[in-house]
């Protein structure tokens, strides 16, 4: 099984209704992107502090940089449910 299926196919299992209708690589693509756009934004400076692992680590999802275990996937879908 690919590794984005395992991961969707967990994360049902464990999250609210919204999170399970996006696939975990769309997560990893929006927040990567939230990230590299507003990582210096002042206005968001507190938001992206709090989430200075979850929002890096999806960005390297994003980018085909890295794979997340479990607790990767956590720290990235608890930055998504914050968002």
């Amino acid at each position: 099984m690919p590794f984005e299926e395992q991961h969707l196919i967990d994360l049902q299992d464990e999250v609210e209704p919204q999170l399970a209708k996006t696939d975990f690589r769309d997560i990893c693509n929006i927040l990567g992107a939230l990230y590299l756009d507003y990582k210096k934004d002042e206005d968001l400076k507190d938001f992206i502090e709090y989430n200075d692992i979850g929002f890096p680590l999806a960005y390297l999802v994003s980018a085909l940089l890295c794979e997340v275990g479990d607790e990767g996937v956590r720290l990235i879908t608890e930055s998504w449910n914050l968002f």
